[in-house]
């Protein structure tokens, strides 16, 4: 009675981590935190958008800056 008892408790738990394996291959990992944690067209992005908006024109003055003094 044990041997079989410990037969099928070690066949059901291979099956176990069988399934699991094969469900390893279908995972998608996201490293994005903003999209784990912020939802899409939230304050965050607008944010986001104006940083990115206030460097680039930072860089557009610095390029005219340094250009016009160059010359």
């Amino acid at each position: 009675m044990g041997l079989v008892y410990h037969c099928c408790f070690v066949c059901s738990l291979l099956t176990l981590y069988t399934i699991c394996c094969a469900g390893l291959k279908d995972v998608v990992i996201e490293t994005d935190i903003v999209k784990l944690w912020v939802q899409q067209g939230g304050r965050l992005n607008e944010e986001i958008n104006f940083l990115s908006k206030v460097q680039d024109e930072a860089n557009r003055v610095r390029y005219c800056i340094l250009h016009y003094f160059v010359k």
